[in-house]
């Protein structure tokens, strides 16, 4: 790990990584305001107005490092070991790993600055967001029912004292669209959201937690299909080192020797892409795992719906469903929706 550019930890007695209380604050910031909604360039703001420094000790945050910040497993204490390799040890020359060497996933290897459900969580929202430079509340939240495309937001009168942000189709003068289309304001998405809120606190009494989790979540039979397809590799990879060394010490028809090696090349990548499948499938449902949870705490801490609450509403909005006629179809995080009324 280099502890001179990584934000949180220092190097131990023994060389290991210790937390550094200060900095490790600054790190659960970033992942507190990014799961309240805040975008990364809103991030970096707030700690250069706060005089934060960067993991190089600078000023001026960028989106490269805040991002780097919220998708490193080591912050929750686990280590990816060999993300990269050496190609050639005369010249030192090293590469990213993608797949041409085994690498090792540990979990605990360090002490953790954030949770792993707080982390899994990032991650789920960090792939919701892709890039992650949302700027307002609702931008990838809002899409048109008609074409699914985002709506996205534009500046009305920008110089005049009518100034006005609103809200329409992305696509409304791309594809084919009616005549009318909703044009909404932040107000009346606002409005939408707190009136199928305040249904969804009504109901709350009915959700199946249990059946939820296990319908959306459980993964216990990828796991195993994921150790059979890790052992696959393993054995496609020993084939391969076996070819290589067998052909190193004997004489061999190479046309024979480069055939057999191409099959077994083959059958190491098929092997990897299936293992690699699998296991994002299981990341995925982890994702989804701690976003439920935190839905499930956010709304059964809710005693009344209130004002207009940034954090409530990433924490239990999928998205807002605008048809042409201007009705509001909510879908929540769990799956289930809720129409306006």
């Amino acid at each position: 790990m280099p502890f001179k550019n990584f934000l949180g930890y220092d190097r131990g007695p023994d060389g290991t990584p210790v937390i550094n209380p200060e900095q490790a604050e600054t790190v659960r910031r970033i992942y507190r305001h990014y799961l309240e909604g805040m975008s990364i360039p809103q991030i970096a703001a707030s700690l250069d107005a706060d005089g934060i420094l960067t993991p190089r000790r600078k000023h001026n945050w960028s989106h490269t490092t805040i991002q780097s910040i919220l998708t490193n497993e080591k912050y929750k204490g686990d280590a990816l070991l060999q993300k990269s390799y050496t190609v050639d040890f005369l010249t030192k020359e090293v590469k990213p790993n993608h797949g041409e060497v085994p690498q090792y996933y540990v979990t605990d290897f360090h002490p953790a600055i954030i949770d792993p459900e707080t982390w899994e969580l990032t991650q789920a929202e960090f792939a919701t967001r892709g890039n992650g430079r949302r700027e307002r509340v609702f931008t990838g939240k809002v899409y048109c029912a008609h074409c699914g495309a985002a709506y996205g937001s534009k500046t009305w009168h920008s110089t005049s004292k009518y100034r006005a942000i609103i809200w329409q189709c992305n696509q409304k003068f791309a594809v084919p669209h009616p005549k009318k289309m909703p044009i909404l304001r932040d107000e009346q998405l606002q409005a939408t959201f707190q009136s199928a809120l305040a249904q969804l606190i009504k109901q709350r009494g009915l959700i199946d937690w249990k059946l939820l989790q296990i319908v959306l979540t459980d993964s216990s039979e990828l796991e195993i299909q994921a150790a059979e397809q890790g052992a696959e590799v393993e054995i496609a990879t020993k084939l391969i080192e076996r070819a290589i060394n067998a052909n190193a010490h004997q004489s061999q028809n190479q046309e024979d020797y480069q055939k057999c090696f191409t099959q077994l090349e083959t059958r190491q990548r098929e092997a990897i892409n299936a293992y690699e499948a699998t296991r994002a499938e299981i990341e995925r449902r982890t994702g989804i795992k701690a976003t439920l949870n935190h839905y499930r705490r956010t709304l059964t801490t809710l005693d009344s719906v209130g004002d207009f609450n940034p954090a409530t509403f990433h924490a239990l909005c999928q998205r807002i469903e605008i048809a042409p006629s201007g009705e509001a179809t909510v879908i929540w995080k769990d799956g289930t929706s809720t129409p306006e009324q």
